[in-house]
């Protein structure tokens, strides 16, 4: 590498005074390392749990599973987990509207008919569409 002498013996001047907070980082980056492990084996995330989808998200088991080991990792009660959120304002919108409008009626086709919208274990809102 092409750094100067005086750039390598600043840093190694330097680097003692920071051992105890590099030790400090290591020691949280193992307990985050050791919460999402625990995560994983929790959900007895496997290979199948890899495997190709169809892409629509119906019975994909690693999708369900991601968003369980959100959720557990962060002590939340679910977690959604899609690349589709565009940014976080698209992600806090889509929250936000599901839990101010947990209560609203959904109007599925006929328009004669009104189902009730529940929570979920894994999605705060559902609207049945049957």
């Amino acid at each position: 590498m092409n750094i100067r002498p005086e750039v390598s013996a600043a840093a190694e001047k330097v680097l003692p005074s920071l051992s105890r907070r590099f030790s400090q980082i290591d020691a949280v980056a193992e307990e985050n390392t050791r919460r999402i492990l625990e995560a994983f084996q929790a959900e007895r995330v496997s290979e199948a749990y890899f495997a190709g989808t169809t892409g629509y998200g119906y019975d994909d088991i690693g999708r369900d599973a991601l968003d369980r080991i959100y959720a557990r990792v962060f002590g939340a009660q679910a977690a959604l987990v899609r690349i589709g959120f565009v940014n976080g304002t698209h992600a806090l919108t889509a929250r936000s509207s599901a839990a101010l409008h947990r209560e609203r009626k959904c109007y599925p086709w006929p328009a004669n008919r009104t189902i009730p919208c529940r929570p979920s274990s894994v999605y705060p809102v559902m609207c049945p569409a049957t």
